[in-house]
């Protein structure tokens, strides 16, 4: 099953090797839950996942999604002939002020489909991941073994651990970043931040099983005392770290 949401700002084609490591049957906590593809990937093949979304407007997103996605997309239809660069540019700033929670959905949908980058709140206006098949996706979205959750009070690197007996996965841990170049940088109302160096310490001293995909970077071989670590080439195939794309750091 597709997911109706696009994430063109953080990819990952991980998914094939994160599978050989959770085994089906297995209950895994996903954090920092956005466009939900791999989620919903595990999800249809035997894995029950319990999705975090750390930012109120995706949590609300996809309760409204789960309960009545048909709604959604009616809203978005009507909504997209008055779409253009000089409206896109306004809803992206006041998008989330809208009263009704199924309105914000479908510009949440409809802003994300029509950025550049997939995100909500940023992104230049770009109409071509907008089609009938989107429409659909959305029209026709259900999924099985799939729970979500909102985790709006406490910091990502600080709640993980909820679940008894899961495997913690961070499905694109984006790019690894020294947190203290992160000070005073916009967060944005649908993306999660969170302390790296402080997440991956308490991943591997809570005796969680974890598994955490990130961009390559070099500093994160130097985790190799906690984690196991695969590297991934632009295919999804492992490979050295001289073709890595990706790493996979985890302890499962």
């Amino acid at each position: 099953m597709r997911s109706p949401i696009k994430n063109l700002k953080k990819k990952t084609n991980s998914i094939s090797i994160v599978k050989n490591l959770i085994p089906k049957g297995s209950i895994i906590e996903s954090h920092a839950f956005y466009d939900g593809s791999n989620e919903f990937n595990l999800a249809e093949s035997d894995r029950f996942v319990v999705a975090n979304a750390n930012k109120y407007v995706v949590y609300e997103f996809w309760s409204c999604a789960l309960e009545n996605p048909q709604r959604i997309a009616s809203i978005a239809e009507y909504m997209f002939p008055i779409l253009n660069e000089q409206t896109f540019d306004i809803l992206q700033k006041d998008w989330a002020s809208y009263r009704d929670p199924y309105m914000r959905s479908a510009l949440f949908f409809l802003l994300n489909r029509c950025s550049s980058l997939g995100m909500i709140s940023h992104g230049e206006f770009n109409i071509n991941n907008y089609n009938p098949f989107a429409l659909s996706d959305l029209k026709r979205f259900k999924v099985k073994n799939f729970h979500l959750e909102g985790d709006n009070n406490n910091k990502i690197e600080d709640s993980v651990g909820s679940v008894d007996s899961s495997t913690h996965v961070f499905m694109h841990a984006g790019k690894f970043a020294f947190n203290f170049f992160e000070h005073g940088k916009t967060e944005s109302l649908e993306e999660s931040k969170f302390n790296h160096d402080k997440l991956l310490f308490n991943l591997s001293t809570k005796d969680k099983k974890s598994v955490v995909v990130y961009d390559y970077h070099p500093r994160l071989k130097t985790y190799n005392k906690n984690f196991d670590i695969i590297y991934i080439d632009e295919s999804g195939k492992q490979a050295s770290e001289t073709n890595a794309k990706e790493i996979i750091l985890h302890n499962v």
